[in-house]
């Protein structure tokens, strides 16, 4: 186990038996010392799980279902995705025995509205998730989402711009969140990835998390969808009026297997 001391409480990396990668234990001011706010990250996946006041919530964000309709279009054929996701959120819930599942913007593909396939895949996905409660936070892709959703079930709560448990903040990222205060806040929308080259001047790209501190806590999540494009972040600037604020240069990076790359600025591209 490797141990980073944070300003914010203590970070651990770990591999246990819930395949946890990444755990940051920060009491909340307004909190009992006994009940904190704990974020850990599961390994292997674009999946964060939130505790807090006894209650579990699952966090996944870019889902874009429908994309692979707009790819049919352009010639490319791949198979609907919902069940899929639906499976995997459905698998990390029984790991970490999560009741609550976020989606933290971008549910749905096209804009502004769902066509016919795209309506059918997110009513498949939806109707096989297994959760007592379904928070949508709405981001730039999900417009009309209130009327899709209408009639689909009961469970599921639609927030217009954002979510708030405890002095976290849940928001998508692709809108001002001014005079609003937070300890911490985590958005999605950049679509992180890293550009890595190899002695033999092969190149990857991971999806990665990002993090940065100063009076707050940001905490940029990879988009759960690999086919909804990307923002190469040593390379890229940083899309959003939340995250284009940020130094970029000075946001720590993780990748899903919770590998510490370390700063933006360190890790710079080069042919």
């Amino acid at each position: 186990m490797k141990k980073r001391n944070r300003g914010c409480g203590v970070a651990w990396f770990s591999i246990g038996a819930l395949g946890l990668i990444f755990k940051m234990k920060a009491p909340d001011p307004g909190s009992n010392p006994g009940s904190p706010i704990m974020l850990l990250f599961l390994r292997e996946e674009p999946i964060a799980l939130l505790e807090a006041e006894r209650k579990k919530y699952l966090i996944a964000a870019d889902l874009h279902i429908g994309i692979t309709k707009e790819l049919k279009d352009h010639g490319i054929y791949l198979p609907s995705q919902g069940e899929t996701f639906a499976k995997k959120l459905n698998d990390a819930a029984k790991k970490t025995n999560a009741k609550n599942l976020i989606i933290l913007g971008d549910l749905k593909h096209n804009i502004p509205s769902a066509k016919k396939e795209e309506f059918k895949d997110i009513v498949k996905f939806l109707s096989r998730l297994n959760f007592d409660k379904i928070f949508i936070i709405k981001g730039n892709h999900d417009g009309k989402i209130e009327k899709i959703l209408k009639n689909v079930t009961k469970k599921i709560k639609i927030e217009k711009r954002f979510m708030r448990i405890k002095d976290t903040l849940l928001t998508h990222g692709h809108i001002s969140i001014k005079n609003i205060k937070a300890k911490r806040i985590i958005i999605a929308h950049v679509h992180p990835y890293i550009r890595m080259i190899d002695r033999l001047k092969a190149s990857y790209y991971e999806r990665v998390w990002l993090r940065y501190e100063d009076e707050r806590e940001i905490i940029i999540m990879p988009n759960f969808n690999e086919l909804c494009g990307a923002t190469i972040v040593n390379e890229q600037e940083l899309i959003g009026p939340i995250a284009k604020k940020m130094n970029k240069k000075e946001f720590e990076v993780y990748l899903l297997d919770g590998t510490y790359l370390g700063k933006i600025k360190d890790f710079e591209a080069k042919e």
